[in-house]
């Protein structure tokens, strides 16, 4: 997950800079002489075809337990709250169980009791991380 967020700073900072020097390598009345030209960007934080969900998709949330997990990787404290808030408003019959409830993971290693935790506790769907 850090290393995605490195990527997608480093995309930025790259096409700040690359747009920094085509502005300056040209003055305005030579830019305006210029030729086109065409720039191919691409996305370095990449992309992939989900090919095996792990669950059936809920058609609804009304009614549905959702449990929140996290990783404590990046302040689930400020932002889980409003995600609760937000999903209670949209869907006032949820019952959301906080991250607080479940152990702090980190999910590359520690997954092995978090599925039984989450049957136990009778989630029917589960957000994982809040950010990244």
């Amino acid at each position: 997950m850090k290393r995605l967020m490195t990527t997608t700073r480093v995309f930025w900072v790259v096409s700040f800079l690359l747009s920094s020097v085509l502005a300056m390598a040209l003055p305005p009345k030579e830019a305006a002489a210029a030729e086109s030209v065409t720039l191919k960007v691409y996305d370095p934080t990449g992309a992939f075809e989900v090919t095996n969900t792990f669950a059936a998709r809920l058609d609804n949330l009304s009614g549905k337990t959702i449990c929140e997990v996290s990783d404590v990787m990046w302040e689930a404290d400020r932002t889980f709250p409003h995600i609760a808030k937000l999903l209670q408003n949209m869907y006032p019959t949820i019952k959301v169980i906080s991250y607080d409830k479940f152990p702090h993971l980190d999910m590359t290693k520690d997954v092995a009791g978090l599925e039984d935790a989450v049957k136990k506790a009778g989630c029917q769907a589960v957000i994982v991380g809040n950010a990244g």
